[in-house]
């Protein structure tokens, strides 16, 4: 799915969004937590996460280090992470 990342995450967008980081990468602890929508809360964090990642990997084509390549694949796993619980979340959701 294909989001729009053009606004910049508000002061406290981004305070649930490291709530999340923190704490497993699960939307659904950080909704509860928050009082919030857990699918605003997952765009968020996918947000950050790829506009994170993004100026690494623009680096990495011209200078591919193992530092950064470490960087990069640790972002991508919580990426993963992120997205195994949000799709295990909405499977859940549908059955109930």
């Amino acid at each position: 799915m294909k989001y729009d990342f053009s606004k910049p995450l508000t002061d406290d967008q981004l305070e649930v969004v490291r709530w999340v980081q923190e704490n497993g990468d699960d939307v659904t602890k950080a909704s509860e937590h928050f009082d919030l929508d857990p699918a605003d809360i997952f765009k968020w964090t996918i947000q950050d996460y790829e506009l994170t990642r993004e100026p690494l990997m623009k680096e990495g084509t011209q200078n591919m280090t193992e530092e950064l390549l470490a960087q990069i694949n640790t972002l991508y796993e919580h990426e993963v992470n992120l997205n195994k619980i949000w799709e295990d979340f909405q499977k859940a959701q549908f059955l109930n």
